[in-house]
């Protein structure tokens, strides 16, 4: 689990770098909940989008987005000035958000795969907050996740 360990920070390193500094907190990984999100974004991807090798980085992002929302591997550490930070009700919506967005533009884009063709969206404060509140209070599904962040990119 070591080396799974460091691939799987690798993944959210940034993301949650990026979370910390703007919200002026610190992330508490559940490592062994963030290794069952990317268990199950492996399983459902291999289930519901055959053939296997069909797989884009928009089904990837869209699953890991999933089942990051669902399982909830983070939490914000308290403290005196940020016990009342209205981010923590959304901490994992956010950052599954984040960790997709990463995901589509930097792992495949680092690594000269995918995103060609795409353009790389702006995204407003207005749009990410009603996404990530509505990804809080209604269900969405692996494949609705995949479709809006496609969407996004076109």
């Amino acid at each position: 689990m070591k080396n799974r360990d460091k691939d799987l920070l690798g993944v959210i390193e940034r993301p949650v770098e990026r979370f910390e500094k703007l919200f002026k907190v610190s992330v508490i990984v559940d490592l062994a909940l963030l290794d069952e999100c990317f268990i199950k974004e492996d399983e459902t991807v291999t289930k519901a989008f055959p053939p296997v090798t069909d797989v884009n980085e928009f089904k990837q992002a869209g699953t890991i987005c999933f089942w990051v929302r669902k399982l909830k591997p983070f939490r914000l550490e308290r403290t005196e000035e940020n016990t009342v930070h209205p981010i923590h009700l959304y901490v994992n919506e956010l950052l599954a958000f984040l960790i997709a967005y990463q995901l589509i533009f930097g792992v495949y884009s680092l690594k000269g795969e995918g995103t060609r063709g795409f353009h790389k969206p702006h995204i407003s404060k207005r749009y990410l907050s009603d996404f990530v509140k509505t990804m809080r209070y209604n269900s969405y599904s692996p494949h609705s996740l995949v479709q809006i962040f496609e969407s996004l990119c076109i």
